[in-house]
């Protein structure tokens, strides 16, 4: 693979898909958006900023924690040769754990994670918030560095302390439940007070404060893609009751669908405007692609093996191909 010879970026990254009705591994766990309701957890390995899939697992809704993505990225990691590897792995504050980062670490393998508001943390924000000598960064962020051993970790690792004082005119409240009802207390201090947001990131690499700051920054991309592959293509849409059917379903809009439109959208440019109109754009381009490759042989083989609700009825009359004259273009 070419494009892996070039310095990349690995996302690892996993969203929740809710389950409606009796599915296998429907369990309930973490789910933000239905809590309370079983689901299934999508762990994915992703390139960052071109946003192609590399792989994607489903699992119950109760395995949502990076130790169940652990053996799946290493698997990816160790099949690809010491050249493809990525620049680094990165991910949320579920990778900053001791057992993540020393599988990653056997390999000689980088990695950018979050930590946990641990108290031992909360006590290293402390200590360095008294102590000054910030480095101002951009956007009014500051970082400064420390070398961090948390319980349970074998040895030390460099963590960058970020933080952002808040505005002064911005209204600051806390909201708590009690009594099974919510209640929020403005905090309405002297004029001169300062608030501070912090976070702290755990890596191996070597590079400057401001390069670490901004690649962590730039992870915010993998909700995009999320909110693509859900919204756009129907990640989430498609009932299966049985995981492995669920599984090839997910990977072939992951790893062959989106992929190959993103391909089509990389060779001919990101506006669509630049094509002729006979071309069909990027939507009808996936929307034929899921068609004529995946849905035909999937409803035949449905079909065949008695099963009656079909999710799609394709019809030739309705194949679209691109003008050879436009795919030149």
């Amino acid at each position: 693979m070419p494009l892996l010879n070039t310095p990349w970026i690995l996302d690892a990254d996993t969203t929740v898909k809710p389950i409606y009705g009796h599915q296998e591994a429907a369990e309930k766990g973490y789910n933000p958006e239905k809590p309370g309701r079983p689901s299934h957890t999508y762990h994915t390995y992703m390139i960052a900023n071109l946003r192609l899939i590399l792989e994607t697992e489903v699992k119950a809704g109760n395995q949502s924690h990076s130790n169940y993505s652990l053996p799946g990225l290493m698997t990816l990691l160790t099949e690809l040769n010491p050249a493809q590897r990525p620049y680094c792995v990165r991910g949320d504050m579920g990778w900053g754990t001791d057992s993540a980062m020393t599988e990653l670490e056997n390999i000689n393998q980088h990695f950018l994670f979050k930590l946990r508001k641990s108290p031992k943390v909360v006590q290293l924000i402390h200590q360095h918030h008294i102590r000054g000598e910030w480095i101002n960064l951009q956007s009014g962020w500051q970082a400064k560095e420390a070398q961090v051993t948390l319980q349970g970790w074998e040895k030390s690792r460099r963590a960058i302390i970020v933080r952002r004082q808040l505005k002064q005119d911005a209204i600051i409240g806390l909201e708590r439940v009690q009594e099974g009802h919510p209640q929020m207390t403005l905090l309405d201090g002297p004029e001169d007070i300062k608030a501070f947001e912090y976070s702290v990131l755990i890596t191996s690499l070597e590079a400057d404060l401001i390069t670490l700051f901004q690649l962590y920054r730039d992870r915010a991309d993998c909700e995009n893609n999320f909110d693509e592959l859900k919204n756009q293509w129907g990640w989430g849409g498609y009932t299966t009751q049985d995981v492995k059917s669920c599984r090839l379903m997910a990977r072939i809009i992951a790893l062959i669908c989106q992929s190959a439109c993103k391909t089509f959208q990389f060779r001919g440019g990101n506006s669509v405007q630049k094509f002729p109109p006979q071309c069909v754009t990027l939507r009808h381009f996936s929307r034929r692609l899921l068609e004529c490759f995946i849905w035909t042989p999937f409803t035949k083989f449905a079909s065949g093996i008695g099963f009656k609700n079909r999710v799609f009825q394709p019809s030739p009359a309705r194949w679209v191909f691109l003008d050879p004259q436009c795919a030149s273009t």
